[in-house]
């Protein structure tokens, strides 16, 4: 992953550094000053370019051909663990998850620090998605984990508007039968 990461980095980096993403404004650096009203701005942003990015290369992914070749890899975790969220093919790894998260501050034109603390956020929360622990939002993607149609996004919108969430779901209600019957005998 360290290795093939810098396929996507490194691109994102010449069109961040560019200012192409930001009709040419220059980037910010260290020296630059730290707004705290524009990093919590930021970080919304952040989040929605990662909730759409994510679902949608999350979703083209659970499409056979490649769910057999790449994403198959990272679902041999039926009931994830926080280690699973690193467990990915490297396309997978590039394309669905580095560039989702690096796309935001390029976008923004984050502030350095912002940019270290979107990353530790985001590594967190996606270790949280994936840890059985309903307090750190594993709950959905255990679902997803489980039902494999159902909740590709982060959580925060995509899921909800594409009608692809398991709560409130046919497939919830098939599943809460089967169990329901099950009980039963």
């Amino acid at each position: 992953m360290f290795l093939s990461s810098w396929a996507v980095l490194l691109p994102i980096w010449h069109v961040h550094n560019s200012g192409l993403l930001r009709c040419g404004t220059p980037l910010a650096s260290m020296d630059s000053p730290l707004n705290m009203f524009t990093c919590l701005r930021n970080l919304a942003i952040h989040s929605v370019v990662i909730e759409i990015w994510f679902y949608w290369t999350h979703k083209l992914l659970h499409w056979a051909p490649l769910y057999k070749s790449i994403h198959k890899l990272h679902h041999t975790f039926k009931a994830p663990t926080a280690v699973a969220c690193m467990y990915a093919h490297p396309i997978e790894f590039c394309f669905g998850n580095v560039a989702g998260v690096i796309l935001g501050p390029a976008v923004t034109n984050a502030h350095p620090y912002e940019c270290m603390f979107w990353m530790c956020f985001a590594l967190a929360s996606t270790s949280g998605s994936h840890s059985g622990y309903p307090a750190f939002g594993a709950s959905s993607h255990d679902a997803h984990h489980e039902y494999l149609y159902c909740n590709y996004g982060v959580g925060v919108f995509m899921d909800k508007i594409m009608g692809t969430e398991f709560e409130g779901s046919e497939l919830q209600a098939t599943v809460l039968t089967r169990v329901g019957a099950r009980k039963v005998q």
